[in-house]
């Protein structure tokens, strides 16, 4: 298989979350081409909450690109410098108030690896104690339990869209 080859590189956008890259490139076929894509400052964790009942925790909270409220699992951005796992149970408190005594790593995917490289790490937390939410200013979220059969009916009906989301309550049922 042919490589691409960058003949030149500039940023086009950045902030403290993300590099807009816009590359000169020679494609696979040896042809110009320009390649935009973003590269992500900070990793990714997705944590499938369960409870001793079974149910899967799920987070609304407003998506300022869709313009609406969106049904998630726990997620959060993690800096580089920061221990996965840990970020794991740092965004797990803050959104939730849930301390886990046991955090299972599920998977690590990219959602869009052709323009975006944000890597994504898939928890399960297990064994949950109650503690206090310590939401990010701005944040507004809303937890909700849901019973594994009710959160996968959510994606059918397209009530839950976020494809990770979808990715990570599917893993669960399906590796569980």
């Amino acid at each position: 298989m042919s490589a691409w080859k960058t003949l030149s590189t500039r940023i086009a956008y950045q902030n403290p979350f993300m590099l807009v890259h816009e590359d000169q490139t020679l494609n696979p076929a040896g042809k110009p081409a320009i390649y935009g894509y973003c590269e992500s400052t900070e990793n990714s964790v997705y944590i499938a909450v369960v409870d001793s009942k079974d149910h899967m925790y799920l987070v609304e909270q407003f998506r300022y690109p869709l313009k609406r409220n969106s049904w998630e699992v726990v997620a959060g951005r993690i800096p580089h410098d920061e221990d996965i796992t840990e970020g794991a149970r740092r965004e797990l408190l803050e959104e939730t108030g849930y301390l886990a005594k046991r955090m299972k790593p599920m998977a690590t995917f990219f959602t869009s690896p052709g323009i975006l490289s944000e890597k994504m790490y898939a928890f399960v937390a297990y064994d949950l104690q109650k503690s206090r939410p310590a939401l990010e200013e701005g944040e507004e979220i809303e937890v909700e339990p849901t019973a594994l059969a009710d959160a996968i009916a959510m994606i059918k009906t397209g009530e839950i869209a976020d494809a990770k989301t979808i990715a990570v309550l599917l893993m669960f049922e399906r590796f569980k």
